[in-house]
């Protein structure tokens, strides 16, 4: 399901408990992607449909800089709150992964970055990593490139030269990237972006970055 399923108005509106349900009976696979503590109020029909359907929730985790996270997602949870939602939805029965998005060139893409938060994301119990190199389709890009030259005036010259006037980075830049965190995930034991069990797999997901 694309977009994060758990907005503040599901607290409200409550929608998600009938598609999962619906998935359940249905044997439908799904994957929910999100970076919102309300994911666990479903917890146990989430851990229903997912042994019924084949279904798992991927968890937003971009990075573990709180710093980069305070100016980049000033309204999402920080990195350790959602790693202990993987690890408690995991405890419940719910099978896990992490989109590792959005991966911020010059930003986040570091080696030692990189693995610390594979190290992390591997410790709170994910069994999947699904990387993400930062997209800037219409709209985002204004937004990013706004708030580049505000707080990182010397890397826009970087980005354009990165991603010219499309949405994706550089393809030799991001096979470098999605090389790294391949070789990363290996190293830590968690399965890169295949398919789940008798599913097709959905591209890694950029979620809004607030």
């Amino acid at each position: 399901m694309g977009g994060d399923c758990y907005q503040p108005a599901e607290e409200r509106y409550r929608l998600m408990p009938g598609l999962l349900a619906a998935f359940r009976d249905a044997g439908n696979p799904f994957t929910v992607y999100t970076k919102r503590a309300l994911v666990a109020r479903d917890a146990e029909l989430l851990a229903e449909a997912a042994a019924a359907a084949g279904g798992r929730v991927a968890v937003s985790i971009a990075f573990v800089d709180e710093q980069v996270r305070r100016a980049v997602e000033p309204g999402a949870p920080s990195a350790q709150r959602r790693l202990e939602l993987v690890s408690d939805l995991v405890a419940l029965g719910v099978p896990c992964a992490v989109t590792m998005a959005p991966i911020l060139p010059c930003l986040t893409d570091g080696a030692d970055q990189l693995q610390a938060t594979m190290r992390r994301i591997a410790a709170s119990g994910a069994g999947e990593v699904l990387p993400l190199v930062l997209r800037l389709p219409p709209g985002t890009r204004e937004w990013f490139f706004g708030w580049l030259g505000e707080r990182h005036p010397r890397l826009v010259g970087r980005y354009e030269e990165l991603y010219g006037q499309g949405a994706d980075a550089d393809p030799a830049y991001r096979g470098r990237i999605m090389g790294q965190v391949s070789r990363l995930a290996a190293a830590f034991g968690l399965r890169g972006a295949g398919p789940l069990a008798g599913a097709p797999h959905p591209r890694a997901h950029q979620l809004a970055l607030v």
